[in-house]
């Protein structure tokens, strides 16, 4: 029999962001894209899907070949323990980390805007740049896609203020459980 690193809690953690995310999304999708319920929920379900899936592929091909060890280190006994490890190097991290985040947020959003428009265009996605059986003209697709666009960052944003305190709530010492 072998033993596995399976990281539970962050598996749990991952999809429990994510329902919360997928919710908050299509609310602010029914908002302000005018979409109905049933459709916002499909947009924010499909963008979310692809941009996990894409970040965890990133994740796994970046952090082997590019990380130096000590940051690599780090990094994994935060994903699969929840936890930096106590070396010396944790007192560095810190930069690393707020940078990350920023790179994240903006790299995601980047993601979820462009497989929404690579979605519509596919037609896995109902678009609105198509009105009846004609394409909309550029100048109408320009706006559309800036509202969009917008729409998507204001949703990126609003989830990922609630990832952040769910995080800073699941870190808090009192509430641990480990």
């Amino acid at each position: 029999m072998f033993s596995i690193l399976f990281p539970l809690k962050t598996v749990l953690l991952q999809m429990l962001l994510l329902v919360a995310t997928i919710a908050i999304e299509a609310g602010v999708f029914q908002r302000r894209l005018a979409l109905p319920r049933r459709l916002s929920i499909v947009y924010a379900t499909a963008i979310n899907f692809m941009a996990v899936a894409i970040g965890w592929l990133v994740f796994f091909a970046i952090q082997p070949a590019f990380l130096p060890p000590g940051i690599k280190t780090q990094l994994i006994s935060y994903v699969c323990l929840g936890k930096l490890s106590n070396s010396s190097l944790s007192q560095g991290v810190e930069l690393w980390v707020i940078l990350l985040i920023f790179g994240i947020f903006f790299v995601t959003w980047q993601v979820k805007v462009q497989s929404l428009y690579a979605m519509q265009i596919a037609q896995f996605l109902p678009s609105r740049l198509v009105r009846g059986n004609t394409v909309l003209q550029r100048r109408e697709r320009l706006i559309v896609i800036r509202e969009q666009s917008l729409a998507v960052l204001i949703a990126h944003g609003v989830s990922h203020c609630l990832v952040l305190v769910v995080l800073i709530l699941v870190n808090l010492p009192i509430l641990r459980l480990s």
